[in-house]
């Protein structure tokens, strides 16, 4: 009895971890598109949303003083590499291997960079610092094609931030933690549904400290998303004096 209501208080917890990431990344989501909404009302209450949205984009690829087929070039490139990675990963494993989050995140790379930045930081950092030395199962093991997904996945989110002039607000984090509760809400349902294996035993809402690695791992977002975050700034601040004649 004592085990079942340890259980069920691992349980509790553990869904309001997720739960209120959610709901706190709504909230950001919700109330910065308010501001947004309100602002453009105010200052350009006659522009058409999509139009200013494409004309914003375009022009901040010509103010990073990189011509936009560069650009073009190096999505085209990364898009092939890693649907190539990707490939070749489910070929060595089986489709089962979709069940990472990494594999998610590389999909996620290959249609739409703008979401990885955060993602891509915890991906490697997990994987680097807690699969690689502490974890191994039958569904895991270290090879080539998984350095090289944990590898390619950040040299071309960084060569694409390079190449780019486009915001990364901090309200972006809010995308970044919902992305991830989805992974995780999606890992219980199938769970519940009868997988009998997780991809990461530390998902696992029964195991030991459960409650604790959740609360960990959704802490984590906030460094990994500042590294990121830094690094565009970085970026942004030795712009002009790259390419001076693009600052206005």
């Amino acid at each position: 009895m004592a085990i079942d209501a340890q259980l069920h208080w691992q349980l509790l917890l553990c869904v309001a971890i997720v739960v209120g990431s959610v709901t706190a990344s709504l909230w950001t989501i919700l109330r910065k598109k308010k501001k947004k909404d309100t602002h453009a009302d105010a200052v350009q209450p006659w522009t058409d949303g999509a139009a200013s949205g494409f004309s914003s984009s375009t022009g901040a690829m010509w103010r990073s003083g990189v011509h936009p087929a560069w650009l073009l070039a190096l999505r085209a490139t990364a898009t092939a590499a890693l649907a190539a990675v990707l490939l070749w990963d489910l070929r060595t494993y089986d489709p089962t291997i979709m069940m990472y989050y990494t594999e998610w995140v590389l999909s996620l790379e290959i249609v739409y960079f703008g979401v990885c930045g955060g993602a891509v930081v915890l991906t490697d950092v997990v994987f680097w610092a807690i699969i690689v030395p502490f974890i191994s199962s039958a569904h895991f093991s270290f090879n080539a094609v998984m350095g090289c997904m944990h590898s390619f996945n950040l040299v071309f989110l960084l060569a694409e931030t390079a190449l780019n002039c486009l915001a990364f607000p901090w309200s972006g984090i809010a995308y970044f933690l919902l992305w991830t509760c989805s992974y995780v809400i999606i890992q219980w349902i199938v769970h519940v549904c009868g997988l009998t294996w997780w991809p990461y035993p530390f998902l696992n809402p029964t195991a030991p400290w459960s409650p604790l690695w959740y609360f960990s791992m959704a802490l984590l977002h906030l460094p990994c998303y500042i590294v990121y975050w830094w690094i565009a700034s970085v970026k942004n601040r030795c712009r002009p004096l790259m390419f001076p004649q693009f600052t206005a």
